[in-house]
């Protein structure tokens, strides 16, 4: 009984393990996630104030420095970079 004992509690132990690598599997996968949708999203952001620079009006010509500013302010905020470090730590 007590060799049987033994054998199961090392089954535990191993079943135990092996529950808490796929947890630690499931979360890396999860945070190398976070970091690339964080990534992507700040690309995506450059991207537009790259183009936004190139916008003009039916006229040909380029929108009102207010209206651009105003726009780019938006953009920035969306790049915060201490935000998405938050996130990310958070999620770390």
């Amino acid at each position: 009984m007590r060799r049987e004992a033994e054998a199961n509690e090392k089954q535990i132990a191993k079943l135990q393990t092996e529950k808490l690598q796929t947890e630690l599997d499931s979360k890396n996968r999860e945070l190398a996630n976070t970091a690339l949708s964080l990534t992507y999203k700040n690309e995506i952001l450059q991207k537009l104030s790259e183009e936004l620079l190139k916008i003009k009006d039916s006229t040909g010509k380029k929108l009102p420095e207010r209206q651009l500013n105003k726009i780019q302010k938006v953009i920035d905020e969306g790049m915060d970079n201490e935000r998405d470090w938050n996130l990310f730590e958070k999620k770390f």
